[in-house]
């Protein structure tokens, strides 16, 4: 169980009690509001402080369609032959 949550990275949330005969866990509910608050969010930090968010946020959703062309210059073009007459 201990091996599971660490995995999971939940550690921080589930406190695992191993020193004891029992097992016994308890919860943090604070940090587990606190994850269910950053849940689906993603943080971009920046060095780039003349630009403004919007520009920020174009600027990585750019980024994402860059590194899919590369992907796809990188794989393997399947075409078939061609012949001419």
């Amino acid at each position: 169980f201990y091996k599971a949550v660490s995995d999971a990275h939940l550690a921080n949330i589930i406190r695992v009690d191993l020193s004891s005969a029992e097992f016994t866990y308890d919860i943090d509910e604070r940090a587990l509001a606190h994850a269910r608050m950053m849940d689906g969010k993603l943080l971009l930090v920046t060095n780039m402080p003349d630009h403004t968010p919007v520009e920020i946020v174009a600027r990585y959703k750019a980024l994402a369609d860059i590194e899919r062309g590369f992907r796809v210059l990188k794989s393997e073009i399947e075409i078939a032959p061609v012949y001419h007459r």
